[in-house]
């Protein structure tokens, strides 16, 4: 308690010849603020920018060599846990007529999962389900049913399969807004993965397994993509696994430099930083060497000693922290409204810890060793000869 009372005395003393100090400090960590929130800004937006986008989660497993069954690929693959559904891709361009009786749009057919609807944006409440793009609802304006001709191989009593042109009805379900894909062509036609494989069986020579070398799966999180590849692989080495953030997951190269260059920067500043202000503290503490000497005079031990001046600059730490949070919060406000820049709602407790951390080490720091080393080289005998003349 008695060095808390000491202290306090000494800061009412010292604290205006310590606001330069403080200053500079507070420049220091706004700057730092600045640098902060503009780097997270910027990997934050091309890590959104990437991870937003729902064609990433998409990854194809393709079978070039064609040595594994399709059915057994995609069982091995919907068995892995952070899968959350496949696909084989039996993707067909048709023509289906529209609300003009000359008139016909053509479209690549694929099956897909129920349970991947949400990624398209879409819904169905039955199983058996037909998506059409919107771009094209006034071509299907005051109709509920499209068909759709195919040329399927049929059975023949002698066991031989002969193929033959049929015509199937499907129920319009509803449409969806398309997306550019990097994995599926633009214009497609979204249908049920049941009537898409029993389509792609018809088209198989044998009925059996479809003619397909590619599976389509949906990952959970993007970031275990090369895990997920790296067990496809040790499962099936010839196959060939593709996915957009293995070609783009790492940051472009001017967001690179931009790091490296604020980097450089900060660490410049904090060097710099880090000698004005202990070239300041040793200035006031040389200043005060008669009073520092007059504690070790009366007997005060060195560690009572130094912690009575940490107290003191842990004090300008703290006032130097809560006027840097106050600047920051006003200045990334006003970013805010007049450059539409948002450097402070994401990242404000980073603001808050690293500058409250830096602002009392570095004080605590300095002051701790300019006060040992003036401790050091004091000399009693000269301050006790001062005070007696």
């Amino acid at each position: 308690m008695k060095r808390f009372k000491i202290a306090k005395m000494i800061i009412a003393a010292g604290f205006r010849k310590s606001v330069s100090t403080m200053l500079t400090l507070v420049t220091f960590l706004l700057v730092l603020n600045i640098l902060i929130g503009i780097l997270f800004s910027v990997t934050g937006i091309l890590s959104g920018s990437i991870t937003q986008n729902a064609s990433v989660h998409f990854m194809e497993i393709i079978n070039e060599a064609n040595d594994v069954d399709i059915l057994e690929l995609k069982k091995e693959i919907d068995n892995m846990p952070d899968i959350k559904s496949s696909f084989i891709d039996v993707s067909h361009p048709v023509m289906i007529p529209c609300n003009n009786s000359s008139g016909m749009e053509v479209y690549t057919l694929i099956g897909i999962p129920r349970e991947l609807l949400s990624e398209f944006g879409i819904f169905a409440d039955k199983d058996t389900f037909l998506f059409l793009p919107n771009r094209d609802m006034q071509s299907y304006e005051g109709m509920d049913v499209v068909e759709i001709e195919e040329t399927l191989f049929v059975n023949q009593p002698d066991g031989s399969r002969v193929p033959e042109l049929l015509y199937f009805y499907y129920d319009i379900t509803g449409y969806y807004d398309p997306i550019p894909w990097d994995i599926f062509p633009q214009d497609i036609v979204i249908i049920d993965e049941p009537t898409a494989m029993d389509i792609a069986l018809g088209m198989s020579f044998d009925g059996v397994s479809p003619m397909s070398a590619r599976v389509i799966a949906f990952v959970y999180d993007v970031s275990k993509m090369h895990d997920i590849e790296q067990e496809i692989i040790s499962l099936f080495p010839s196959m060939d696994v593709r996915y957009a953030l293995k070609y783009t997951g790492k940051l472009p190269e001017y967001a690179t430099v931009l790091i490296a260059v604020s980097g450089i920067i900060i660490a410049i500043l904090a060097v710099f930083c880090y000698t004005n202000i202990r070239s300041s503290v040793r200035q006031m503490l040389i200043l005060r060497q008669r009073d520092i000497g007059l504690f070790s005079l009366f007997g005060v031990q060195n560690s009572d000693i130094v912690r009575v001046f940490v107290i003191e600059y842990v004090y300008y730490g703290v006032v130097s922290y809560v006027f840097v949070s106050v600047v920051t919060v006003l200045l990334f406000t006003i970013f805010k409204q007049l450059f539409r820049i948002d450097l402070l709602t994401n990242y404000v407790w980073i603001y808050l810890v690293s500058n409250a951390v830096l602002a009392v080490v570095i004080f605590a720091v300095i002051a701790a060793k300019q006060v040992h080393l003036i401790l050091n080289r004091i000399d009693n005998a000269k301050i006790y000869k001062e005070i007696l003349n």
